[in-house]
């Protein structure tokens, strides 16, 4: 396995529950169709509760650097995002799930939208058949994600009080209010239940679960009034 870099350009952000294995089809494509994966960092989130099913990962890909963190607050993917976020050190933040899959050559075709300025103030907005008018999955500048007041989420990639379901509605309403979203033609594949893609298994339903949703509409409302900024 490569060891860690200095300063990688890409910082990849993977919460997973489907363990041992059922990150591992993502997390190939991830690495397999980006041209040059030596510039990435990849953290994989496990909960607190799963520590016992720790995946091992110290022989998965020669070429591209994995550690593996586990989540000791809430047992949902945006304590775990938040996580991968704050051990990051990448330029560019990709937010990755076990069923979020890449064009060929993603890293170039991110960098070719920047023109190469990784430290723009920037978020990358693949196209997506599936919820095509949401950012589900952010991919982020560090410059916008340290921006002081960043949408109320001082230190966070997403809103903390979200559990799941609304965290990408959040996003995508501010990140669109401060004109920093790059649109990339080029479609990025959610692989979901809600389009026939995955089953309906026990991690889709704990995600979606009536108190995530309740949660959402709480939250998101209250987060309209206040301007996204408290």
């Amino acid at each position: 396995m490569q060891k860690p870099i200095a300063r990688p350009a890409f910082s990849l952000l993977h919460a997973t529950a489907r363990l041992p294995h059922g990150w591992c089809d993502a997390a190939a494509e991830w690495a397999d169709k980006c041209d040059h994966p030596e510039n990435c960092e990849y953290l994989l989130v496990i909960d607190f509760r799963d520590r016992e099913r720790r995946p091992n990962v110290s022989c998965w890909r020669e070429r591209i650097w994995i550690q593996q963190l586990v989540n000791l607050d809430r047992p949902c993917t945006v304590d775990a995002w938040n996580l991968a976020a704050r051990v990051s050190t990448g330029s560019i933040l990709v937010e990755i799930a076990d069923d979020w899959y890449p064009c060929d050559h993603w890293d170039t075709r991110i960098l070719d939208l920047l023109n190469g300025d990784v430290n723009q103030e920037a978020v990358v907005w693949p196209s997506c058949e599936f919820q095509p008018r949401l950012i589900t999955h952010p991919i982020i500048t560090r410059a916008y994600y340290e921006r002081p007041g960043r949408g109320g989420c001082a230190g966070e990639l997403l809103y903390p009080e979200y559990i799941s379901v609304g965290s990408d509605d959040d996003f995508t309403e501010y990140a669109l209010r401060d004109s920093v979203v790059r649109g990339l033609p080029y479609y990025f594949e959610h692989r979901h239940r809600f389009n026939g893609m995955a089953p309906d298994d026990a991690v889709y339903r704990h995600t979606n679960r009536q108190e995530a949703w309740d949660v959402k509409d709480r939250v998101l409302a209250r987060r309209r009034k206040d301007g996204f900024s408290k």
